[in-house]
């Protein structure tokens, strides 16, 4: 997504470049999601809209997402063919606006989106994910720990993750793999540079591995991390 030149940039899985889709001018991309048939979805943070394009471009529906603001960055994820934008009212969490069937979108009531909005985000499991940063125990201490907490369908807190890492400002869940191993990305400052990282635990909670992402030559970088299930 090139927010820049208003564009969308299709590459092969070996990173070739493909195509290209030109947005409307009135279409100011927000953020990009792309379902298991092909179809890209846009946020439009001006017109407060979900688009839905095909592989050639073309605009198939759009949604109106309403006032509630939707946070900014990476809002928009699909979970089993659901699409949820995570926005923050009084508690932040995600709410369901449409749902996927071999294509087609169909759009879910203000009234269904009302009930399914709940705080965190949502995995492939029937668990939710919130991750948030937490201040140190020392006295007069200005450093933080990520902090993790799973909520089961019943809502009931499950499990809760620590990240006890040096100078940390960010963390957030990045979502459940096909094997419901659940992946969380966190930023910290070392030495002067900003590190991502991709930190993957299994369902119960045991750490298995860490990706450490390449180092750029910018302090401060907007990045959006995705899921490859593979």
């Amino acid at each position: 997504m090139d927010t820049v030149n208003n564009r969308i940039q299709i590459f092969s899985s070996s990173g070739v470049y493909l195509s290209t889709i030109s947005l409307q001018k009135d279409i100011f991309p927000e953020d990009i999601a792309v379902d298991k048939y092909g179809f890209i979805y846009i946020v439009n943070s001006q017109e407060e809209k979900l688009y839905q394009f095909n592989k050639k471009g073309d605009i198939i529906k759009s949604i109106s997402m309403g006032k509630t603001r939707w946070v900014s960055g990476e809002p928009i994820h699909i979970v089993n063919n659901k699409i949820y934008v995570y926005m923050c009212d009084e508690i932040c969490g995600d709410k369901l606006i449409g749902e996927i069937d071999n294509g087609k979108l169909s759009v879910n009531t203000d009234e269904d989106r009302k009930k399914s909005f709940k705080k965190g985000k949502q995995g492939i499991s029937d668990r939710r994910y919130i991750a948030s940063l937490v201040k140190h125990e020392d006295t007069g201490s200005n450093r933080y720990e990520g902090k993790v907490e799973i909520i089961d369908k019943y809502e009931i807190t499950s499990i809760t993750l620590t990240f006890p890492l040096e100078g940390i400002n960010g963390i957030d869940f990045l979502g459940e793999d096909n094997n419901k191993d659940l992946h969380i990305k966190t930023s910290r400052v070392e030495d002067k540079t900003l590190i991502f990282e991709v930190h993957e635990f299994d369902a119960n909670g045991k750490y298995l591995s860490t990706i450490r992402m390449p180092e750029g030559d910018d302090y401060f970088r907007a990045v959006k991390s995705i899921l490859v299930s593979k």
